[in-house]
């Protein structure tokens, strides 16, 4: 069985779950915090090529959003148009933006466009310390009129920057395995009722695993005044465009 939430980034480590221990020990380290009111974000657990980049479902979705280029498609030209307009950019001269160097948190309400990746599918370190995020996408240019009496603006996307960003809560109903205090610990399955059969060769070893679900966080965090939710930024892949990707936008 398990005795106590906070015995589970142990287990956690046990199981090479790295970050998934170290941002739940965050979470139970911090004064009670509920999103979106969150305490302080993480910027420094997540990175996306020495870690994020390497398990092949986030690899995957990174790929294809490059591919696609979500940052100058059709729609994403349409963002980028109401933000250029929404800064003041669409003038009489040819202007600068973006800021990749300033810290991901800074960047994240420019952000242009998302894609989702993750999920509950595996059980690994990406299951445990980010579950479903998102890829977001900023980027960095020049924009000005394109002249000759013609109307509009010349949009120039010299790089991109992409990152994660994740909440780390237990918001909603969410069933999060099942845990002991055993070195091993975890397992994805339900426990099975007092004498009832497992059926498809499943079984448990003893003792029992506790059930756990975001309820029971959300429990502890009424009981002690500890848990504090907070926001996940790995840092920033930056991808430079030679030659620039370029559109006009009215």
């Amino acid at each position: 069985m398990l005795s106590n939430l906070t015995n589970i980034p142990r287990v956690m480590r046990g199981l090479s779950w790295l970050n998934g221990a170290r941002l739940l020990e965050t979470w139970f380290s911090r004064p009670r915090a509920v999103a979106t009111s969150y305490s302080a974000p993480d910027t420094t657990t997540i990175r996306m090529d020495s870690w994020a980049l390497t398990f092949p479902r986030a690899r995957q979705v990174y790929d294809q959003l490059v591919r696609d280029r979500i940052w100058s498609n059709t729609p994403a030209q349409r963002q980028v148009a109401s933000w250029l307009r929404l800064k003041g950019l669409l003038g009489n001269t040819q202007r600068s933006f973006g800021r990749l160097a300033d810290p991901v948190p800074a960047q994240d309400p420019d952000y242009i466009n998302q894609r989702g990746a993750g999920g509950y599918t595996s059980f690994d370190d990406m299951t445990a310390a980010l579950g479903e995020f998102n890829f977001r996408v900023v980027i960095a240019g020049t924009v000005g009129p394109v002249g000759g009496g013609r109307p509009g603006f010349q949009v120039q996307i010299s790089e991109v920057g992409v990152y994660i960003r994740d909440s780390f809560d237990f918001e909603g109903n969410q069933y999060l395995g099942c845990w002991s205090d055993n070195p091993d610990g975890f397992s994805p399955l339900m426990p099975p009722e007092p004498g009832a059969g497992m059926g498809m060769g499943l079984s448990f070893r003893p003792p029992l695993f506790t059930p756990v679900g975001n309820r029971d966080f959300r429990a502890w965090r009424d009981r002690t005044g500890r848990g504090g939710d907070f926001l996940v930024f790995s840092d920033l892949k930056r991808i430079p465009l030679n030659p620039p990707d370029t559109f006009v936008v009215v």
